[in-house]
């Protein structure tokens, strides 16, 4: 008992050594691409990813003091760069990462989507790289053995928004759809952990990010992936273009606005603007 008790204060300068290492760790590594993480030995989803699977990342912020539900206050803190284990332990993406994944990676991209084909609508390159970047990352997510093309994806944010990114379908409620891809609000519901729609790689925006160029293509592209999820549990033939006539709730592939859709997308793969006479 006394050799234990005369160990104990030992113990405790330990404890307190171990802590000050792990917050230079902490402080060392908050810039970095891969915050260090105590609670996970996974890998990363995605080699872009910033935190292993089953981990979200949270941007460094002060959190103010507060009264809890009980009663007691809260002191203030100061938090780092850091991965938190979500409650899920499934893949969460949310904007902070998807924010900092286009900055650190995409602007060296060199795979672009074709450009000066569609030169008639304003800021037809503008978001080259966040096309080219999501792509990459949800093909490389999913590998599906029919990959997604930048040129498909572009061509639906033309049909879908002409590049304006506060276009908007004008209805109210869940139905409501704005920016390049014209995701509605209630796939942005549908896409985050809380909505019963995925099983995984969950992405949790708000409505109004929508309106944010690079989430909403991010939020975009995994709804398409979920929509040829859904496709191919009712059919063995699925193309993506079929995928698009769910994305756009249309009958057929002979639809007028899904051909105009598929002449964008023809236009940019052969990067011939002949393709697009009548549109």
């Amino acid at each position: 008992m006394k050799k234990a008790l005369r160990s104990f204060p030992a113990a405790i300068r330990r404890q307190e050594r171990a802590y000050r290492e792990e917050m230079k760790i902490r402080k060392a590594f908050g810039k970095l691409s891969l915050l260090p993480s105590n609670t996970s030995t996974a890998k990363p989803v995605h080699p872009w990813r910033l935190c292993p699977f089953g981990e979200f990342y949270r941007k460094g912020h002060n959190q103010k003091a507060y009264i809890k539900k009980n009663g007691t206050r809260a002191r203030g803190s100061v938090h780092p760069n850091e991965c938190v284990t979500n409650q899920t332990g499934k893949d969460q993406l949310y904007a902070e990462e998807i924010q900092e994944i286009a900055k650190l990676h995409f602007a060296t991209l060199t795979d672009l989507p074709t450009a000066k084909i569609l030169s008639k609508y304003p800021n037809e390159t503008a978001f080259d790289h966040l096309i080219a970047g999501w792509t990459k990352y949800w093909n490389e997510v999913f590998q599906p053995t029919d990959p997604l093309e930048h040129n498909f994806v572009k061509a639906l944010i033309t049909s879908e928004s002409g590049f304006r990114t506060t276009a908007s379908n004008g209805k109210k409620g869940l139905k409501r759809a704005r920016g390049l891809m014209q995701v509605t609000d209630e796939s942005v519901k549908l896409l985050s952990y809380r909505g019963k729609e995925l099983k995984d790689h969950f992405v949790n925006l708000k409505a109004d990010d929508m309106l944010d160029p690079n989430l909403t293509i991010c939020a975009g592209i995994r709804w398409l992936f979920r929509k040829r999820e859904i496709a191919e549990s009712r059919a063995k033939d699925v193309t993506w273009p079929k995928v698009v006539m769910l994305y756009k709730n249309y009958s057929s592939l002979q639809d007028q606005q899904m051909q105009k859709f598929m002449g964008f997308y023809e236009a940019l793969k052969y990067a011939d603007k002949t393709k697009l006479k009548g549109r």
